[in-house]
């Protein structure tokens, strides 16, 4: 039951008090920690070595490592709340200084895990029990040495009319545990029981709509938001269901194992629904986002290397550049007067007047431009210019697709009951535009392939973009390059630019939040007015700066819902769930659990990602499971630009605090109450986000 390592060379870093992952989920404290490339999927490899205190390896603290795994084997094991830990159970990895020649050899071999010697009980032993209520799962499994394991705890026989009488379950037994710190090499399956738990059984909304469900109060409120009132009002082990538009059943996840069982365990048992697919892939072509299966496995393997932690470190000059060239376009804008008034929605007389050093800016729109021309270079080596001008092409076009309309929410809602190809075709405007934007897109993304192209034929090619490194894979053919640069330029700009308005909005509403976050930038960054660049280990060393970022992506996640359906039969936390259901997942209601982030979950506090004394869980932001915080997804399916994004997020944060001091314009919006949310790909102001934007001077 072994599964073979893939060596694997990545950046890491070594240090006596690194973070790592317990088996159930929380941060702990390791000697050091590898990324590993495992079944093609990234997993973090957590290992404890002794380190004498005067050994090298204490020199090399917070320096940039490079690992390798000679003749490992690993082993799968799940932690104790059943969150899968993936870990290496022998073999020798090897630690090399990346600035010398000192290489360290660490040999690790674990404890091997007893072996749980229980008969198994013959069928008419079983004790009766008259309701199947309590009915569980089955478990047996291999030790880690190969040898049969047989267990059982509580067998049932279920006496239940809806069932035959005899139908067995066996509820899960206490398979072997290992302290989270030390290495765990159980590896076991799971049999899942036929018996159909059926949805009846799982908790609902009250007063639901005989034939409309839910539906009425889902497109009454902002995206998310029903969701997050039902995830902390009714009671529940993990799931919620609910009935949509024409009572079609939906299952909300609420709980880690819930999440952690669709997202790591089973996670291409479920899958992106046709429609979302079709109407999403017209904008973002058919890239990693939007694969499946094999095909996504693929993908995602051969373009992990541009998300590789050693890559994004180098883009820093990339992200500070173009911060800089944003801020000072901006500082421009405010000068000349800024946004005029009528052209500022429910105009009211907080207008400023005079002060030329202030000035009322659209903030998000000045975030697009410059996350457009960021993923340009970053993810294709070119500079889009629309910081410079907000009319070209690809910023025209990315405009007019990303507005929210309301044709757009029309035909969102005829593709869940016609046929996307059908709804794609009726004869209206927005059709029009998405099909010319499109191909607007695709073209763009043709020339600039066949560009990099010749020059790697002429071996020229020493871009470090994400276009080089998929180019140079060799995995790819041209059209499906072009469908993950389709992915990568839109994905990847409006996600961070809605995060980036939605930090503006918060410092509006927090000014004390601003404040320091402000005084942080300017002792620890480089003026803009200065070329020095800022690195990596600069923004890591800044706590504020990443407290408030986690915050703002934990508060207001960019895409707040993502669905589901599940390919075949299968289950969730032993209930049963049909093929074709569809299973919700909401960062939105996730993010702002009071059971898993405590009383203030919906107030906004940075203070909960700082690290003290009476915060253990810091790096969690206080959670108790890292699945608490579902901004990004988790496992084989979680976003492959996770550490860009917030790269990148940081790096033009800290370029606009530093330099600007913002206040909202509509005092009215001061009550997030008023702050009207509209959707697209991503959740932002429904009008924009108008806010008084003053040079502050000193910086």
């Amino acid at each position: 039951m072994f599964l073979k390592l893939i060596a694997y060379e990545g950046p890491i870093k070594m240090g006596l008090s690194y973070r790592g992952l317990s088996s159930h989920g929380e941060f702990v404290e390791v000697k050091t920690a590898a990324l590993l490339v495992i079944e093609e999927a990234l997993v973090l490899l957590v290992v404890e070595m002794e380190i004498e205190e005067d050994e090298v390896l204490e020199k090399w603290d917070d320096v940039e490592m490079e690992v390798e795994v000679e003749e490992g084997v690993v082993e799968e094991g799940d932690g104790d709340d059943g969150d899968l830990d993936v870990v290496v159970c022998s073999g020798t990895l090897i630690f090399k200084h990346a600035q010398s020649d000192a290489v360290v050899h660490q040999k690790v071999q674990p404890p091997k895990p007893r072996e749980i010697d229980e008969p198994t009980p013959q069928r008419n032993e079983l004790p009766p029990i008259a309701s199947c209520r309590d009915a569980s799962r089955l478990t047996c499994g291999f030790s880690a040495d190969g040898a049969s394991i047989s267990t059982w705890n509580g067998v049932r026989r279920l006496l239940d009319s809806d069932f035959p009488s005899h139908a067995v379950a066996c509820t899960k037994p206490e398979l072997p545990r290992y302290n989270t710190r030390k290495i765990s090499t159980t590896k076991y399956f799971e049999i899942t029981s036929s018996i159909h738990l059926r949805k009846r059984h799982l908790p609902s909304p009250k007063d639901e709509s005989w034939w409309n469900g839910s539906a009425g109060v889902i497109f009454s409120n902002t995206t998310g938001v029903p969701m997050a009132n039902w995830l902390n009002t009714i009671p529940n082990d993990g799931l919620i269901a609910y009935r949509g538009l024409l009572n079609i059943e939906r299952v909300l996840l609420t709980s880690p194992k819930a999440l952690s069982e669709v997202l790591t365990l089973r996670s291409y048992d479920f899958i992106k629904p046709t429609q979302v697919v079709s109407t999403l892939g017209r904008i973002l072509g058919v890239g990693v986002l939007l694969a499946e299966g094999d095909e996504h496995k693929f993908q995602r393997k051969h373009l992990m290397p541009a998300f590789a932690f050693r890559h994004i470190k180098d883009l820093y000059p990339i992200f500070w550049g173009k911060a800089r060239e944003n801020v000072h376009k901006i500082e421009e804008f405010v000068v000349a007067g800024g946004v005029k008034k009528e052209n500022i929605p429910n105009n009211v007389p907080e207008a400023v007047d005079g002060d030329k050093s202030v000035a009322v800016v659209e903030v998000g729109s000045w975030a697009q431009r410059a996350t457009l021309d960021i993923i340009g270079l970053a993810g294709m080596g070119k500079d889009f210019g629309a910081v410079e001008d907000d009319n070209t092409l690809l910023s025209r076009t990315y405009r007019s697709i990303f507005k929210p309309t309301r044709q757009a929410i029309i035909l969102g809602i005829l593709s869940v009951f016609f046929p996307s190809w059908l709804v794609s075709r009726l004869p209206v405007k927005r059709n029009d535009d998405i099909a010319a934007a499109a191909g607007t897109i695709r073209k763009v993304c043709r020339e600039m392939i066949e560009e990099k192209k010749k020059k790697l034929e002429k071996k020229e090619l020493t871009d470090v973009d994400i276009l080089s490194v998929a180019l140079e894979s060799g995995a790819f053919t041209s059209e499906n390059l072009v469908d993950q640069m389709m992915t990568f330029l839109a994905a990847g700009h409006e996600t961070t630019a809605s995060s980036m308005t939605w930090a503006l909005y918060m410092l509006c509403l927090h000014p004390d939040v601003q404040t320091r976050l402000r005084a942080e930038i300017r002792e620890h960054l480089p003026s803009l007015d200065t070329d020095t660049d800022v690195t990596s280990q600069q923004i890591d060393h800044m706590p504020y700066l990443n407290a408030v970022c986690s915050e703002v992506l934990r508060y207001y996640p960019p895409v707040p819902l993502t669905p589901r359906i599940t390919a075949n039969d299968t289950t969730i936390l032993g209930k049963r769930i049909p093929k074709g259901t569809r299973v919700m997942l909401v960062p939105y209601a996730v993010n702002r659990s009071r059971e898993l982030w405590g009383p203030d979950a919906d107030k906004f506090n940075p203070d909960r990602w700082m690290p003290s004394e009476n915060n253990p869980q810091s790096a969690n932001g206080g959670a108790p499971s890292n699945y608490a915080f579902l901004t990004f997804l988790h496992g084989p399916r979680g976003c492959i630009g996770q550490g860009f994004a917030k790269s990148e997020f940081a790096c033009l944060l800290a370029a606009w605090v530093g330099r600007f001091e913002f206040q909202i314009n509509d005092v009215r919006e001061l009550d997030e109450a008023n702050m009207e949310i509209k959707g697209g790909v991503t959740a932002r102001p429904a009008k924009g986000l108008y806010v008084k934007t003053k040079v502050v001077p000193g910086w």
